[in-house]
């Protein structure tokens, strides 16, 4: 409750944190909370076959954009085209 407390009392006076969920004890258990949920909702699906092609899919498109970074866009001898 105290932590609650404080943390009106911030909010109240206009108090700006620079990281709310690590400057209050409950924000830190409800925060704690969610990721042991998001962990657990995770678990029951990350075997599954669709979800895996999705992860995969994700995977190699971040590959490509890399790939793409490196490629030249300047002309070579090879794409000269003669006229």
């Amino acid at each position: 409750m105290a932590s609650y407390e404080k943390y009106q009392s911030d909010l109240d006076n206009n108090v700006q944190v620079a990281n709310p969920v690590g400057s209050y004890y409950h924000l830190k258990a409800i925060n704690k909370l969610v990721n042991k949920a998001k962990d657990k909702a995770w678990l029951a699906v990350s075997y599954r076959p669709d979800v895996q092609e999705l992860v995969d899919a994700k995977k190699q498109k971040r590959i490509d954009q890399v790939r793409n970074l490196y490629e030249s866009k300047q002309p070579t001898v090879l794409n000269w085209t003669n006229k």
